[in-house]
C-alpha cells in the first residue's frame, strides 16, 4: 500500500511567512526604540534620525590613540571570556590604534548631554547629583566587569550595563 503524505502548506505561504517575520521584527524593533525615544521627549521623526545615524555610525570609527603592541599572536586564537569564544587575528602590526565607534558611543554620549541639558532645563540644578551618581555607579561596574583581550581589545558581558542603565535609571 502506498502512503500519501499531504502537506497542508505550500511553498507560496511559507514565502509569505517569511516575508511576514522579516518585515514584522523589524517594525517591532523600530516601534520599541521609538516608543522609548518618545518617552525620553523626541518625536518620532527623530527617533528615526537617531537610529539610522547610530546603525550607520556604527560603520565609523575615530582613530584616537595609538598603542603599541604587547602581545605578538602569530597564528589565530581563540580566547574564551564570559562564555563566548572570541577568534583573534594575527597581526603584523606593531601598533594597535586606539577608536571611538561613532554610533556606539559619540552619538549616545551627545543624546546623554543633551538629556542632561533638558533635564537641568525642566527640574533646575536638583537633577545633576542624581545624574552624575549614575554614571558613576554605571562606570564602575563596568570597569569592573571589562577584561582586555589581546588582539582584540576591551570586552564586557552584553547584557550587564544595559542593565546597569535600566536599574540605575
Amino acid at each position: 500500500m502506498k502512503r500519501v503524505v499531504w502537506n497542508p502548506y505550500s511553498m507560496l505561504l511559507f514565502i509569505i511567512f517569511i516575508v511576514i517575520i522579516l518585515v514584522l521584527v523589524p517594525l517591532l524593533f523600530l516601534s520599541i526604540i521609538g516608543a522609548t525615544f518618545a518617552k525620553l521627549g523626541f518625536s518620532w521623526l527623530e527617533a528615526l534620525i537617531i537610529l539610522a545615524a547610530t546603525l550607520l555610525g556604527s560603520f565609523i570609527n575615530i582613530p584616537v590613540n595609538k598603542v603599541q603592541n604587547t602581545s605578538q599572536i602569530s597564528k589565530w586564537e581563540y580566547s574564551p571570556l564570559y562564555g563566548r569564544l572570541y577568534r583573534i587575528v594575527p597581526s603584523e602590526h606593531e601598533t594597535t590604534t586606539v577608536a571611538v565607534n561613532l554610533g556606539g558611543a559619540v552619538i549616545p554620549t551627545l543624546i546623554s548631554i543633551y538629556l542632561l541639558v533638558e533635564g537641568v532645563i525642566l527640574s533646575g540644578l536638583a537633577f545633576v547629583p542624581v545624574f552624575i551618581m549614575g554614571i558613576f555607579v554605571v562606570t564602575v561596574i563596568t570597569n569592573r566587569v571589562a577584561r582586555p583581550v589581546p588582539g582584540l581589545g576591551i570586552a564586557t558581558p552584553f547584557f550587564i550595563p544595559p542593565s546597569l542603565l535600566f536599574s540605575v535609571g
